[in-house]
């Protein structure tokens, strides 16, 4: 679907949908059919995720290797030695005759000298080193760009193959994605930044039935003279038919690069519309984005607190970190059975909750503000097997007729437990998913346990501090080698399958996997039916674990 003007021609905002038909191959695809090309990779989650999702899709993770660079990187100038050290290592790689940096727009905006690097780093590794420009900016800069197929024709006769294989760590879904995640449907959601950041919603993390995601079309002067004026311009034209009731929008790495301004694009909106800014960065992962994206909704919704409301609010849901809805089906029916309303955040609101229930670490944030400004108490709690729910039930009536702001935390805390299975079991996802799953196992006599989960970013670490019995129980992974050991060490793994394919790549030993999907990794391939912590997927596993 294309929004035009009738009487003249209109850049506007296109769709993003999950199935796009015709869409062109991608660069990286073409470069892919020389078995001797090695790619390297640096910039924001986006950009990285979409790689890693056609180098698996192409079985081309052996010719891909990522430059973990940070957004202070690029605004401070360490970007060019980060990508001088990693494309140095992938050279050495054997196998590999060409390396190719394949840009990404914060390379080409902070102007690397990209024909000096070529030459001294041709020369100092013995391997030939090109630079590809691609994307939107990419084909903007005139004296550096060329179509793939030109590009490829410049290249040496292909003399090898690369046989090395290449471990990393998947880059995880970003914080636009679970920003967007988070927004209700009849809302518009626009996403500022060149077109070519839609590839990695489309082809992974934007879930099917998610509606109203847009991408500005932009020129080359928008990222010299500003975004803003195209923003409202497109914008506007998109509301003008009033589909959507709300606008929202959502900055990425380069609008957060050329100091895009949210707030004066959302007063320039005409007719007061409702518009929200979500300045996200694109260096920080989906648990982040939700989690700001929860805390916005809070703060709207204050002025509604003026009176108590019988509903206990459901905070850290998303379905990219959670799965279905339907696996709370159980604790809908408890709440209503005590007169209560279940609600999502970002419903309207009929009032002061009478108590929030928190799902992952993503609502621990907004939770904390509601139990600080107004006394609203809180749960947070993720209640696998029948002991957890029964002490869910237990709280949740307590705490709705609780005048005082408490909070009550499901962890694994009665060690008075007879241990009666030695196994070493490790989960890893939202460390407060895993907590219910490990409590759940505890109580059957597993008292080897540890959980863990992966996290590249400050802003997530922090919020992970945060989640129950973390202090004691969470490992915070950064690297392949640290997953390699906690693996390694477990007689059983709950985990995502797309960890499991790559710990079997390495050769890590494993005992059993038990597959946890978590959208964080896999993106929507985990949001299936029966998919969650409390979905009937993991508790017919669990079920056949304690037999």
């Amino acid at each position: 679907m294309l929004i035009e003007n009738s009487t003249k021609e209109v850049k506007v905002m296109k769709p993003i949908k999950t199935m796009e038909l015709n869409m062109p191959k991608p660069p990286s695809d073409v470069l892919w059919q020389r078995k001797d090309v090695m790619l390297v990779a640096a910039g924001s989650g986006p950009c990285l995720r979409e790689l890693y999702y056609r180098a698996v899709e192409q079985g081309k993770l052996q010719q891909l290797m990522f430059c973990h660079t940070t957004d202070d990187d690029y605004t401070m100038g360490t970007a060019e030695e980060k990508i001088t050290r990693v494309i140095k290592r992938a050279a050495a790689v054997h196998g590999v005759h060409v390396v190719v940096l394949y840009l990404n727009c914060l390379d080409i905006l902070t102007r690397l000298d990209f024909d000096y690097l070529e030459s001294s780093l041709s020369e100092a590794t013995g391997v030939m080193v090109r630079y590809f420009f691609r994307g939107p900016l990419g084909k903007m800069d005139i004296r550096h760009f060329k179509p793939v197929y030109e590009f490829m024709a410049e290249l040496p006769e292909e003399n090898g193959c690369i046989s090395h294989n290449l471990y990393q760590l998947p880059p995880l879904a970003t914080d636009v994605a679970g920003v967007i995640d988070t927004l209700p449907a009849n809302e518009a959601k626009v996403l500022v930044a060149p077109s070519g950041c839609r590839a990695c919603l489309r082809d992974g993390d934007l879930l099917e039935q998610t509606q109203g995601v847009y991408v500005l079309e932009t020129k080359k002067q928008d990222f010299i003279y500003g975004i803003e004026d195209n923003c409202v311009k497109q914008c506007s034209e998109l509301m003008s038919d009033g589909k959507y009731k709300s606008l929202n929008l959502i900055s990425s790495a380069v609008a957060a690069f050329i100091g895009f301004d949210s707030n004066w694009v959302a007063n320039s909106m005409e007719n007061n519309l409702k518009t929200r800014s979500f300045d996200m960065d694109g260096f920080n992962d989906a648990v982040y984005g939700v989690s700001c994206a929860q805390e916005l909704f809070v703060e709207e919704e204050q002025e509604l607190y003026v009176k108590p409301a019988r509903e206990i609010l459901i905070l850290g849901y998303s379905p990219l970190l959670c799965g279905e809805r339907e696996q709370y089906a159980e604790c809908f029916a408890y709440i209503r059975s005590l007169g209560y309303t279940p609600r999502f955040v970002g419903e309207t609101a009929g009032g002061r909750p009478a108590l929030c229930w928190v799902v992952s670490t993503a609502g621990i944030a907004a939770a904390h503000v509601l139990n600080e400004k107004y006394a609203v108490p809180l749960l947070l709690s993720c209640p696998v097997g029948e002991h957890a729910m029964k002490m869910w039930r237990k709280n949740v009536q307590e705490l709705c007729n609780s005048e005082n702001n408490e909070i009550r935390r499901l962890c694994i805390h009665n060690y008075s437990i007879q241990e009666t299975d030695k196994r070493k079991l490790l989960f890893i996802g939202d460390p407060m998913q895993t907590m219910g799953l490990a409590h759940a196992l505890w109580h059957e006599g597993f008292q080897h346990v540890q959980l863990a989960t992966l996290c590249t970013g400050v802003a997530s670490r922090n919020l992970y501090r945060k989640a129950p019995g973390a202090d004691k129980w969470l490992i915070i992974v950064d690297s392949l080698t640290a997953l390699q050991d906690l693996w390694e060490d477990a007689d059983i793994v709950f985990a995502d399958t797309l960890l499991a394919d790559i710990m079997s790549s390495v050769g890590a030993e494993t005992k059993k996997h038990i597959p946890l999907p978590w959208g964080v990794i896999s993106g929507r391939s985990a949001c299936t039916a029966g998919s969650g912590v409390l979905g009937k997927n993991i508790a017919e596993r669990l079920k056949l674990l304690v037999k």
